[in-house]
């Protein structure tokens, strides 16, 4: 094949040095989702399929709950905290 090779290409530059470091970034945050979704999985399993979460009360007190995989909830509430607003 005569020409020049496909890197000396104006579409090959493109390629290289666009689309080749979007794909590998994009590759590398896939790889850091599936990590987290995996450590999320292991304390789940930890668990024993159960859930805790940290909600808000209608009337402002922070409560813990911890759900099961059968729909059973048990509701611990704080003492009271000073609440910390995002900025």
């Amino acid at each position: 094949m005569s020409g020049p090779s496909f890197f000396q290409t104006v579409m090959g530059r493109a390629f290289y040095e666009g689309t080749m470091p979007r794909l590998a970034k994009a590759a590398e945050r896939i790889a850091v989702g599936l990590e987290r979704m995996a450590d999320q999985q292991d304390i789940y399993a930890r668990l024993g399929g159960r859930e805790i979460v940290l909600v808000e009360s209608p009337d402002g007190k922070l409560n813990i709950e911890v759900r099961d995989n059968k729909g059973g909830v048990i509701t611990v509430t704080l003492p009271d905290v000073e609440k910390v607003e995002e900025e």
